[in-house]
């Protein structure tokens, strides 16, 4: 019996292993001073111009975040060409669909190979997360803008989520940051966790 309960561990411990791949610190930089109604109707956007990793990543997150109490509407089932016709499209498109929030995912630094990665995302640099204009539309892409070259470990992935509404106010912001996974399933499973915990902790979903 001791024989066959090595066993057993030794077998056991590959899948305990993979379960702990992903560690995601998710540090929060801005949140509403009003309190708001937690949004019960959202729609998931990742933000990335490949059409497979969009898909592939609100798949996996989505049942993370969903809940009995929540309606999740993934981007890339409502909206499939959405990149292409813009931001306003998105916003207009939740307007119509009284969805309470977006949330967003800015996918661009997992696409650069880790030499590229600059180490705070652009959309941070761009936006210098000053107190005075961060409640103002925020979530401006700078498409096309090169961005500045540094080197960054390549185990260390980030992540830049808002919470807006379809009105562009700003709910939330903050960045992921995960540790020692290598590929795209195990990444967004520790982020969306994560993320989950932070949002249902503030009480911006139900």
């Amino acid at each position: 019996m001791r024989n066959g309960y090595k066993g057993l561990l030794i077998s056991l411990l590959p899948a305990a292993l993979l379960g702990c791949a992903s560690t995601t610190e998710l540090t929060t930089r801005y949140l509403i001073d009003t309190p708001v109604e937690p949004a019960k109707r959202v729609l998931l956007v990742a933000r990335t111009p490949e059409t497979e990793v969009r898909e592939r990543w609100e798949q996996t997150c989505s049942p993370i975040i969903d809940s009995s109490k929540l309606e999740l509407i993934p981007s890339h089932t409502a909206l499939p060409l959405w990149y292409e016709a813009g931001n306003e499209h998105i916003l207009a498109w939740a307007k119509a669909h009284d969805v309470d929030a977006i949330l967003i995912a800015e996918l661009t630094g997992l696409l650069l190979a880790p030499p590229q990665i600059p180490p705070q995302n652009f959309m941070q640099s761009e936006r210098g997360m000053g107190e005075d204009t961060i409640g103002d539309a925020t979530w401006s892409f700078f498409i096309g803008r090169k961005e500045k070259d540094a080197a960054i470990p390549s185990e260390i992935h980030e992540v830049e989520f808002q919470l807006i509404t379809s009105e562009e106010v700003t709910l939330w912001n903050g960045v992921a940051s995960t540790h020692e996974a290598n590929e795209l399933e195990a990444i967004t499973t520790s982020q969306c966790k994560a993320l989950k915990r932070n949002l249902d902790g503030l009480r911006l979903l139900p």
